[in-house]
């Protein structure tokens, strides 16, 4: 029985040191957070599956890759701007660690993935990074134990808006001032 009792305690020990952090994927809890995301005009509020919202993270900014699971949809209505994700781990960074984050966005009748959307120049968009210490899954203690630290939040994450389609005004110079820049070449 002590070897039961010893086994399944080295068990349990192991199992948390290979922990994953949590971090809550959400831009509205109330009385914490509140950072809409606007369309590209900068007072409307993305609204809807049309719009994505995807978490990256990483050890540091240079290493920051998608999060799996953290694709959400946004809300509609009062809840227009927000996302309301689920609790996601974030791979190789572990409970009470810091964990660089960013969040994208981008419109899907524009791109069907971020990349597509970046591509088309248009109806893509990213927050600036931060730094978040990472939480766990919550819940309540095992017997015996302690609780699990709840998910973090994103505190740091601030608001931003989708990039701009580009106007026929600007796309008219731009074609008149490479007329000229070849013109001038010669």
């Amino acid at each position: 029985m002590k070897k039961l009792v010893l086994f399944v305690g080295a068990v349990m020990i192991a199992l948390g040191a290979n922990a994953q952090g949590v971090v809550t994927f959400r831009n509205f809890v109330p009385g914490e957070l509140e950072q809409p995301i606007f369309a590209a005009d900068g007072s409307t509020r993305l609204a809807g599956d049309q719009f994505q919202a995807e978490l990256l993270a990483g050890a540091s900014e240079g290493d920051l890759s998608p999060v799996s699971g953290s694709q959400t949809g946004f809300a509609t209505g009062n809840g227009a701007g927000f996302f309301l994700g689920p609790d996601v781990s974030v791979d190789g960074i572990g409970v009470d660690e810091d964990a660089v984050l960013q969040v994208r966005a981008w419109d899907t009748q524009v791109g069907s993935s971020f990349s597509e959307a970046q591509s088309a120049g248009a109806g893509f968009g990213t927050s600036g990074s931060f730094t978040v210490t990472l939480g766990g899954e919550g819940g309540p203690p095992p017997p015996g134990g302690e609780a699990p630290p709840d998910p973090a939040l994103m505190s740091g994450f601030e608001s931003f808006s989708l990039v701009p389609e580009p106007s026929v005004f600007a796309l008219g110079l731009l074609g008149i001032g490479a007329v000229f820049f070849r013109r001038w070449m010669k």
